[in-house]
């Protein structure tokens, strides 16, 4: 009798500090922000699939001596979008027109400024035109977005200075059942592919 109990003792223990374990692991990827991404490029990934699009994630732009980061690109017959994913939790206070945003990893914490995604999203953008026409490649739509992939007990976001292109996840999938990405605007998803990939360092083909 001693022995099975100390067997289901043994057992039971040995979950508990795995499942310890796994939620240590857990809160620091969180914390560094490699779940949040992960759960994004998934989306897009299922999102582009079905439709025969193209998703390429966390790509370096090198062009005429600048880099240019790119969290995640989609690419379909609409056009291109370009993602930045805000993938901490805590509190963000966001206005479009600034250079920065604060940044309170918990409440009362230290402030942090960042740089304001929505702008890196329109250098992102006006690197990634002249990289096409380098090319002859012009007229191509562009749509950007600002994600926040962490739910909103424990990512809170106060937008000031107007509306912007930043939602959480959620939002972000009812966003793209948008009219306008269905839209075929005869775009060659192959060749712009191979375009972006001309001038990218680190990849993760998708």
């Amino acid at each position: 009798m001693d022995q099975i109990y100390y067997v289901i003792f043994g057992a039971v223990t040995i979950i508990l500090v795995v499942l310890l374990i796994l939620k240590v692991r857990q809160n620091m990827l969180e914390n560094k922000g490699v779940l949040g991404k992960r759960k994004v490029a998934a989306m897009l990934k299922k999102y582009a699939s079905i439709r025969n699009f193209k998703v390429l994630d966390d790509i370096d732009l090198r062009f005429k001596g600048n880099t240019y980061h790119i969290d995640h690109v989609l690419i379909g017959f609409f056009g291109i979008m370009l993602v930045n994913t805000m993938p901490m939790r805590g509190d963000f206070y966001c206005n479009e027109k600034e250079k920065e945003w604060a940044y309170y990893r918990a409440q009362g914490g230290k402030k942090i400024r960042l740089p304001n995604p929505v702008m890196q999203n329109t250098e992102n953008t006006v690197a990634l035109r002249s990289l096409f026409a380098s090319d002859n490649i012009y007229k191509i739509p562009m749509e950007t977005a600002v994600v926040f992939p962490g739910s909103k007990k424990k990512c809170h976001i106060y937008v000031t200075g107007g509306n912007m292109s930043a939602m959480y996840l959620k939002q972000f999938k009812k966003y793209l059942r948008h009219s306008k990405f269905e839209a075929d605007k005869d775009m060659d998803v192959p060749m712009l592919t191979e375009a972006i990939m001309k001038y990218a360092g680190k990849t993760a083909d998708r």
